[in-house]
């Protein structure tokens, strides 16, 4: 389907986000922002912004080891038994995840979250969860005048911790939308954009579910998302 793709201009597009896409945004902010260690050291975009409705309200996040989905190992590196974190409900963003060491440096609950020690960059949410929305795939794509399906991300690197800026090329199939279908191929795009952006901007929410991974390390379960003006910067030649 991605033989022969038109070239297109960069721009701010409407983008339905398959999971593979999705799991490349919010794997980066399980490295960078959702651990108590990076709200400290004031290098998180939950500085700032925790109890405020940051997100759209169709977004919910949770770090759970224990889902039905893709559960995972039920303590941490350090013996302690893991915690279910709502990290982001209904759009308003919470706490961050904790280990032992930052627990009692912060005076709060430990999550269960710590990594092997010794290590520079505290504990880490490695559960993700994304709940699901209402919209199939189809309906998420009929939603979009003009836009972009999106089936993968690549390169994917952060420029600033705090709003996590992102940046990063499209992969593995982009296509063009047009009056809610999928019309052509279209040539790869490098995006820049605000994970704080993006997520305020999603206008959609797939109902089903995945285990997604990017092309890094980490997997988490996400369905699809629809963003409006997410911005991309520059377009390629394949």
């Amino acid at each position: 389907m991605s033989r022969a793709p038109e070239a297109i201009e960069p721009g701010r597009y409407t983008v339905v986000l398959e999971p593979n896409a999705v799991s490349s945004l919010l794997l980066f902010a399980s490295y960078q922002g959702l651990g108590a260690q990076d709200v400290a050291e004031e290098a998180s975009f939950l500085c700032g912004r925790r109890g405020e409705r940051a997100f759209s309200e169709l977004v919910s996040l949770y770090d759970d080891a224990f889902n039905d989905f893709y559960p995972g190992f039920a303590f941490d590196w350090e013996g302690t038994p893991k915690q279910r974190v709502e990290l982001v409900k209904d759009g308003v963003l919470g706490d961050p995840v904790t280990d032992r060491l930052w627990a009692a440096k912060l005076g709060v609950m430990n999550t269960g979250h710590a990594y092997p020690q010794p290590n520079t960059y505290g504990p880490k949410p490695g559960n993700l969860v994304l709940a699901p929305g209402e919209e199939s795939a189809q309906e998420l794509i009929s939603g979009v005048k003009r836009g972009l399906l999106v089936t993968q991300l690549h390169y994917t690197n952060m420029i600033d911790p705090r709003d996590l800026l992102l940046t990063g090329m499209t992969r593995n199939g982009t296509f063009l939308i047009e009056d809610g279908e999928v019309t052509r191929p279209v040539k790869n795009l490098r995006f820049t954009e605000s994970l704080v952006n993006a997520m305020a901007s999603v206008s959609g929410v797939g109902k089903d579910r995945e285990v997604a991974g990017a092309l890094f390390e980490g997997e988490i379960v996400c369905p699809a998302l629809r963003i409006e003006d997410f911005r991309f910067t520059s377009s390629t030649d394949f």
